[in-house]
């Protein structure tokens, strides 16, 4: 949705990668395709994607991907590193056929109340690979999510918790002390 001009595209990608070698990142993006509305140009999304996805593997960081209408097309660029990236899907939502396709590319899938009408979606994640968030709907709004998909997904509030917040800090490799 903010990318710059193409010509302009290079600067920006040089102070991200700034960014990212003075460390203290724990991961790269937000950053996908998006055939919405919104999105930019289809070509400069496509080179800044593939550029971030260098950086993350270059990096060893994980990726938070922005797919809307695009997983096909960014699992082609993801798969383009042999296994060599991971992170999250943000704001998943399906379809229920993407859900092995990511996991098997070593994505883990979160899930914000936008998609509280999927069921089957929030059921067929597994507990490994699932991830919780607000997006913005504000973080307090974050234990009644996790009320909701543990109801849906016929667990324990604390449960379901527990998973998640390991989920993350392995993602972002955070210890339990953090």
């Amino acid at each position: 949705w903010y990318l710059p001009p193409a010509e302009c595209l290079g600067e920006e990608l040089a102070s991200l990668q700034a960014r990212v070698d003075a460390g203290g990142i724990v991961a790269i993006g937000e950053t996908g395709l998006d055939k919405g509305r919104r999105a930019g140009p289809r070509n400069v999304q496509r080179m800044a994607f593939r550029a971030q996805l260098e950086m993350a593997s270059r990096a060893g960081l994980p990726l938070i991907l922005h797919v809307v209408r695009s997983h096909g097309a960014c699992l082609e660029e993801v798969g383009r590193f042999d296994g060599q990236l991971s992170g999250m899907v943000h704001d998943f939502q399906g379809p229920i056929e993407m859900i092995t396709p990511w996991l098997t590319a070593g994505f883990m899938l979160s899930i914000s109340p936008r998609a509280l009408g999927k069921e089957e979606v929030i059921r067929s994640i597994p507990a490994r690979s699932l991830l919780l968030e607000t997006d913005d709907e504000g973080w307090q709004q974050l234990p009644k999510l996790c009320e909701v998909l543990a109801r849906i997904r016929g667990v324990e509030v604390g449960e379901l918790a527990r998973q998640t917040d390991l989920n993350a800090r392995a993602l972002f490799g955070l210890s339990l002390d953090s």
